[in-house]
């Protein structure tokens, strides 16, 4: 285990698998204590608790949190849950969320709902009961995944719009809150995966994620 992060807490939503989870390792090998969640126990190819088993047998600390976070109470459960078990919340990872493709004529109220509440709402929900900590102790992050389907992706327009959704959520949060030294920066992160046309300075394997580059803020482009 390293030490950048020794002290820190972090949550990472959606970490039972893929993108979730391998943040939640790389938190923890850095020193964080970590809060790993998804919906429910038990889901096939593995689960928050499975991830948080890894992180303990690596050495680390981790709980896992059941529930989802796209509901306003829940979210706030699993702030708690960092809070009661950990002392504080300083790194907040919104990566939940569940996709339902259609095209946008075939699509259902339901899927709609889906996609935007489980992305972004839950980006909101977590954003919203972490600030107010954050803005006591001075310090916090929050990082924000989305995806290069927010500039158009036919056949995901609930997904794409929820993506959209979070650039915007990220770019309206304050740089500065309260005057804090360090305060909560918000980041943005995009999935990325091969692809010829892609304006990346390197090659990159699936599910990479990196930093997008986004206008200066009041700015249009």
């Amino acid at each position: 285990m390293a030490d950048k992060l020794n002290g820190k807490v972090a949550i990472v939503t959606g970490s039972g698998q893929g993108i979730g989870k391998a943040v939640a390792m790389a938190l923890a090998a850095e020193g964080a204590k970590v809060v790993t969640n998804n919906r429910k126990q038990g889901t096939q190819g593995g689960d928050a608790a499975t991830v948080a088993a890894e992180i303990k047998a690596a050495g680390g600390e981790a709980i896992p949190f059941f529930g989802s976070v796209s509901d306003f109470k829940e979210a706030q459960q699993a702030i708690q849950t960092a809070v009661k078990t950990f002392g504080r919340i300083d790194i907040v990872v919104n990566n939940a969320g569940s996709d339902a493709p259609k095209m946008v004529w075939n699509m259902s109220e339901e899927e709609w709902d889906l996609s935007v509440d489980s992305f972004l709402k839950s980006s909101f929900n977590m954003i919203r009961h972490a600030a107010p900590l954050m803005r006591e102790q001075k310090w916090g992050r929050i990082i924000n995944t989305t995806s290069t389907a927010w500039l158009g992706t036919v056949g995901h327009c609930n997904y794409g719009a929820a993506k959209a959704g979070i650039v915007g959520l990220t770019r309206a949060l304050p740089e500065r809150w309260d005057g804090a030294v360090l305060p909560a920066t918000p980041m943005l992160l995009r999935q990325e995966r091969d692809s010829p046309s892609a304006k990346i300075s390197k090659p990159v394997s699936k599910n990479v994620l990196i930093p997008v580059s986004l206008p200066k803020k009041g700015s249009r482009s």
